[in-house]
């Protein structure tokens, strides 16, 4: 009973956290007029103001979904606007559909020339909050591209 007891807590924690953080986290689900997808992953500069950008990355599959020793290729795109924090629906232009598939809030961050290791907590569609470590390292390409890898596991804490 104790441990239910101190997930339900933590799980209320998170909530909190993910409230009053100021840099949150989120993966939209884009999905194309041509019927493929992709997920824009979207994260709030240092400070994070709502007038600001997000920081963006197109992934092929769920960064929350990564385990440990596997990788996946994030592409840097243009930043986007703080609206996409919260908005689900279609895009103007004929561009697609997003919906939220997972939002979260950077916990700890650091970088230096070449990575970028990244603690988040994440809360996905099925309210389970996941604790990842991330680590993005630079491929020199002159596209941006990013390849990411996860080195620590990723923990389900609590599912509703």
């Amino acid at each position: 009973m104790l441990i239910c007891e101190v997930f339900a807590y933590l799980a209320v924690l998170v909530m909190q956290i993910l409230q009053k953080s100021d840099r949150p986290t989120v993966q939209l689900l884009h999905k194309m007029p041509d019927g493929s997808s992709h997920i824009d992953w979207m994260i709030a500069q240092d400070g994070g103001d709502k007038k600001g950008e997000l920081l963006t990355f197109r992934l092929g599959s769920r960064l929350d979904k990564v385990q440990i020793g596997q990788s996946i290729i994030a592409e840097r795109i243009k930043n986007h606007r703080w609206a996409y924090l919260e908005y689900e629906g279609s895009i103007s232009g004929n561009r697609g559909v997003v919906s939220r598939i997972a939002e979260g809030v950077i916990v700890s961050q650091k970088r230096d020339k070449s990575s970028w290791r990244v603690e988040i907590c994440w809360l996905n569609e099925s309210k389970s909050v996941i604790h990842q470590k991330v680590l993005m390292r630079e491929i020199q390409t002159p596209q941006g591209k990013w390849t990411m890898e996860a080195f620590c596991e990723s923990l389900e804490l609590i599912e509703k």
